[in-house]
């Protein structure tokens, strides 16, 4: 489908989705919707790709800017190339790590600290708003994909909502479970090292609904843009952990430090 064109003045952003778009996307639709990314000067675009792998390679290679994978699939990645970073939980879910993470390149949280920020400002503030009216999240995210079957993308919806309120902002991630998942893939990195919890995020301020954009930054009117997997990205082969791992160097000191994942106030 056509590229949609970047409003003046706007920075254009691109987020990698595996497969077919569902309940931990949900944040990013409703802000793009809603003008949330908007009001930040951000033009937010969706793009599908098949593979975890093809997602967190077009980042790592500045391509598009963040992604949306599950956290092993994250570490599992990062025994070969160290470039990436979680930066919060989408979908909690899960007995060990997360379902699905938010994941950007490292050496942009020093680089580019302001508009990383800024994005996870917009994130935030979209899931904030999902876990507050799940059913209208839902209705939001079946039309991004008239295919889905909005019944079961809204009872998913409302399953997540308990998870996104246990934490405040919706996101934050605890080092235990990042360490029980470095276990089962065979990293010897220390968990810290793969996501971060950036400690401004909790007090971000939040655009107010009469400064968004009037013109809102509609999302695709039909599936966002999906690409075919890249002939150069390393096969699923090459990111399976080895039977021994040398540790990998340790994390820079611009790192934003991880903060404590336990629930804060009660999150509105």
């Amino acid at each position: 489908m056509p590229t949609p064109t970047t409003p003046a003045g706007m920075r254009l952003v691109s987020v990698v989705i595996v497969g077919t778009p569902g309940p931990a996307h949900s944040g990013i639709f409703l802000g793009i919707e809603q003008g949330m990314f908007a009001a930040r000067g951000l033009a937010t675009r969706p793009r599908l790709v098949e593979s975890p792998v093809d997602a967190m390679s077009s980042v790592r290679s500045g391509r598009d800017d963040f992604a949306i994978v599950s956290a092993e699939e994250l570490l599992r990645f990062s025994i070969v190339d160290r470039r990436l970073v979680s930066l919060m939980a989408v979908d909690p879910r899960g007995e060990n790590g997360y379902a699905a993470v938010l994941v950007g390149r490292d050496a942009d949280l020093a680089s580019q600290s302001a508009f990383v920020e800024s994005f996870l400002g917009a994130t935030i503030d979209g899931y904030r708003e999902a876990r507050r009216d799940p059913d209208a999240t839902a209705a939001s995210t079946a039309r991004i994909d008239s295919s889905l079957d909005l019944a079961r993308l809204t009872a998913d919806l409302r399953a997540l909502v308990p998870l996104w309120r246990s934490t405040d902002p919706p996101g934050l991630q605890a080092e235990a479970r990042w360490t029980s998942v470095a276990a089962r893939v065979g990293s010897a990195a220390s968990a810290s090292t793969y996501f971060a919890n950036a400690p401004a995020l909790a007090t971000m301020p939040t655009p107010s609904p009469a400064a968004r954009p009037t013109t809102r930054i509609a999302p695709p009117t039909a599936a966002p843009d999906r690409a075919p997997a890249a002939s150069t990205t390393p096969s699923s082969s090459a990111i399976k952990p080895a039977a021994t791992t040398a540790a990998p160097p340790s994390p820079t000191a611009t790192r934003a430090p991880a903060v404590s994942a336990s629930p804060t106030a009660t999150p509105r």
